[in-house]
């Protein structure tokens, strides 16, 4: 029985990582080590270490007696008008969104805009953008009314403003009143012949403030000094005489 088993063991080759003695076993071992490294240790937490995100900046406390932006310098909005309007091309009619918008802080700078988009909101949006650009001042008398009467003609719009002692009020039409809440006028008077279209009655009424004779142009055009045109048309002034 002997036999017939060494002469089949020795038909079986050994296999290569084994040899005869031990010093053959720690080099091959070794030479597989380098060629294979380990892969990185994770850790043992069961979840994967993430980088800490930097802290965010904590805000910056004003102080208590701190100044809070006054109202005046806060723009005022009002959408006066909106319409739908079509254009027609060669595909049909292509109907959009017509605003006009006037904003104004109510201390004098005032101006309108118009804008035109498929829906109200993009409309009122792209008004008050132009409205906001074509912004002028406007010179009031006592910073409550206009220096003087005024008569102005706007294709077929009549306009007439006057002004008013104070505590008279705004006396006009829900446009104009708009206006002059935005501009800061609180004593005026006015009337409209003619067409009342919304749109040309706003451009009337700005035309019309902005054609407005203070009393330095009075006194330039006429070679005079503006003491004494005050106290011809205002009878009184706040400037002392020379």
């Amino acid at each position: 029985m002997r036999p017939v088993l060494n002469r089949v063991m020795g038909q079986i080759p050994a296999p290569r990582c084994i040899t005869a003695s031990t010093s053959g076993i720690v080099p091959l071992f070794r030479t597989f080590a380098a060629a294979n490294p380990p892969p990185p240790a994770r850790p043992t937490s069961g979840t994967e270490q993430r980088p800490k995100p930097f802290p965010k900046p904590k805000p910056q406390q004003q102080p208590k007696n701190a100044t809070q932006p006054s109202s005046s310098n806060r723009l005022m909005k009002r959408v006066l008008h909106i319409r739908r309007v079509a254009r027609v091309n060669s595909g049909g009619k292509v109907r959009s969104v017509s605003a006009l918008v006037v904003v104004g802080n109510g201390n004098g700078a005032a101006g309108y805009g118009e804008g035109r988009a498929t829906d109200a909101a993009a409309a009122v949006q792209k008004a008050t953008k132009n409205a906001e650009k074509n912004m002028t001042y406007f010179h009031r008398f006592n910073n409550r009314t206009i220096f003087s009467n005024i008569d102005y003609n706007w294709h077929k719009v009549q306009l007439q403003l006057r002004s008013a002692p104070p505590g008279y009020g705004v006396v006009a039409s829900n446009h104009i009143h708009e206006i002059c809440r935005c501009i800061g006028i609180s004593d005026l008077g006015a009337k409209i012949w003619g067409s009342r279209n919304p749109m040309n009655v706003i451009k009337a009424t700005f035309a019309a403030l902005k054609q407005q004779q203070r009393p330095e142009d009075i006194a330039r055009a006429r070679g005079k000094r503006i003491v004494d045109v005050e106290m011809a048309y205002y009878g009184y002034t706040d400037k002392k005489k020379p």
